[in-house]
């Protein structure tokens, strides 16, 4: 029963299927590609209905391919048939030259083989790929178009072949600043991640990724490998002339402004990590037209910190702890009377009192603490020839964190931050695999 969930999930939220029965004009019909016959007849029944997923809601219309890899029975196996793993991927990948999307299921949670996926997908095909573990995909079994597992998965599904979950409105707030066709933004979010003490050989990965649209809703990435353990990304301006190059491409216009959000810096380093990487941004300008000079804003946000914030709801909803700040030190974007775990409501905003005397920087709590105390993330505004006012910075900071492709609500950290974080993870991946076959050699 978990593939017809994710059919009707799929359907619900406005997706088109077609088949050789119901073909409409504006979708056409592929043959899928399976390997392994050992094929449930849920698995095949998916194969036969979805033959392709249309551009009911910007989709993009390309086939998909169903992959089941067999469970492998122990670790002995999983070592000994390594090069088997290897051969039967690799002969099923030699069909992909008409594909857009892979989606893959795993009998086990197998890092090579995942590792495998990845890298062929990513690196050789250039395909989009969601590789989903069997004890995952089993769970869309019953709830209809509102389970959970199946609403997740297609939420992913959707943004790897160019839709669009969450927009927002271009009148909310501040926000219609920021969406201006006449005046194009780009947003930029760097991170940069470390491996662990005890791994000497391994590299340090720096993502650089980009705004590709108006809205901000649709991002690309560019991978940087650089020494370990350096916080500073090394030589980044082909990376800042590839975001600047894809957002002409993809909008038509030059960004006018540009807003870049920088995770994983201590404040120790704020003014070399900033010093350095305003130079290449601009030098990536300068390289693209010499008269080119778009305004730069650059913030630093900062999760590994001690500061929290909590609140006492009275039967009105007021704040009784607002008393405990002088002259509006906590600002509210929206009444929320749900929350009676006193954690403060998403869009709480601390700008006074417990905030830097020399510095411009807020706490902004953007999303809803389900368990647990929420921590709030740390902005620290170190340049801006843009000269957005402290308001406007704080609804951009809470306006990106509604944009996130794989969750529906409002999230900890701007959405550019985080897919800079997965594309560390994803190039880390890739890297292990590639280190593996190396040493295999």
């Amino acid at each position: 029963e978990a593939l017809p969930t994710l059919i009707r999930t799929c359907e619900y939220f406005g997706f088109k299927f077609a088949d050789d029965r119901h073909n409409a004009d504006s979708v056409r019909t592929y043959q899928w590609n399976t390997r392994y016959v050992e094929l449930t007849d849920h698995v095949l029944d998916f194969k036969k209905k979805c033959a392709n997923i249309a551009a009911g809601k910007r989709i993009v219309v390309k086939p998909i391919l169903v992959f089941i890899v067999a469970q492998a029975k122990d670790e002995i196996y999983e070592q000994k048939k390594y090069y088997d793993w290897e051969g039967g991927v690799g002969i099923f990948f030699t069909d992909l030259n008409t594909c857009c999307f892979l989606l893959t299921l795993l009998g086990q949670n197998i890092p090579a083989v995942i590792g495998m996926i990845k890298t062929a997908c990513d690196q050789e095909e250039g395909i989009a790929c969601q590789v989903v573990r069997t004890e995952t995909f089993m769970k869309m079994r019953g709830g209809g178009e509102r389970n959970t597992v199946a609403r997740n998965l297609c939420m992913k599904i959707n943004a790897k072949l160019g839709g669009i979950n969450n927009e927002l409105a271009g009148n909310r707030h501040n926000w219609q600043k920021f969406t201006d066709e006449r005046d194009p933004t780009l947003f930029i979010g760097i991170d940069v991640t470390h491996p662990p003490s005890g791994d000497t050989a391994s590299p340090s990965v720096a993502a650089v990724v980009g705004s590709l649209n108006i809205a901000a809703t649709r991002y690309a990435a560019s991978i940087k490998i650089q020494h370990r353990n350096k916080e500073k990304v090394a030589y980044v301006v082909d990376a800042f002339r590839a975001r600047i190059v894809d957002f002409e491409l993809q909008t038509g216009r030059k960004p006018q402004h540009i807003v870049v959000l920088r995770d994983g810096v201590s404040d120790t380093e704020f003014l070399d990590v900033m010093n350095e990487e305003l130079l290449y941004l601009k030098s990536a300008a300068h390289q693209l037209a010499h008269d080119y000079k778009p305004t730069v804003s650059y913030a630093v946000i900062q999760k590994r910190h001690h500061s929290r914030f909590m609140s006492e709801n009275d039967r009105a909803g007021r704040f009784v702890s607002y008393k405990a700040f002088c002259r509006r030190q906590v600002k509210r974007f929206h009444k929320d009377t749900s929350n009676n775990d006193k954690n403060v409501p998403p869009g709480t905003v601390v700008d006074r009192a417990v905030t830097s005397c020399s510095t411009f920087d807020f706490y902004l709590c953007s999303h809803y603490g389900a368990l647990g105390t929420s921590k709030p993330a740390h902005y620290t505004v170190l340049y801006d020839s843009w000269q957005l006012t402290a308001d406007e910075w704080q609804q951009l900071a809470y306006a990106l964190c509604h944009v996130y492709v794989r969750c529906n609500k409002s999230v900890s950290l701007p959405a550019p931050v985080f897919y800079a974080h997965l594309a560390c993870d994803r190039a880390k991946r890739i890297l292990r695999y590639r280190y593996a076959c190396f040493h295999k050699i």
